[in-house]
């Protein structure tokens, strides 16, 4: 999935956190953010289309709920399951008073992919040239 394995639980000064797998970039260092790759080439990347489809596709089929899909939660990088690949670091899970995404397949496809929708208007906004991403259904 293209989900960040997590590693276990920490104490924050927030509350409890999600400690999760490294995930690489190509220099070795911590993963850019979609958003900091989207930025770095000043629009989109050339791998953008195939790997925002193959991210968009496996949230759908392993059916990952998630609350705050943004381009500064997913990052490209590798983790010990291969790569480079997009991945989901923060944001999943169901952050409803009435979880309807956790209760519904249906429900949390409808919600993910208006949540995709939105993330790829954020990431299209003219800065600088950027064109908007063309990702078939």
């Amino acid at each position: 999935p293209p989900l960040a394995r997590i590693a276990g639980l920490v104490e924050t000064d927030v509350g409890l956190g999600l400690v999760c797998e490294k995930v690489r970039g190509s220099d070795g260092g911590l993963a850019p953010s979609l958003f900091q790759c989207w930025l770095g080439h000043g629009g989109e990347p050339p791998w953008a289309q195939a790997q925002l489809a193959a991210f968009r596709a496996g949230l759908l089929r392993h059916n990952i709920i998630v609350g705050d899909l943004n381009a500064a939660n997913v990052v490209y990088g590798s983790d010990s399951r291969g790569g480079p690949r997009l991945l989901l670091v923060d944001g999943f899970g169901e952050k409803e008073a009435i979880p309807l995404c956790s209760m519904s397949r249906r429900f949390n496809r409808h919600a993910t992919e208006r949540r995709f929708r939105r993330m790829l208007r954020d990431l299209a906004t003219p800065v600088s040239g950027w064109t908007t991403p063309r990702i078939d259904p």
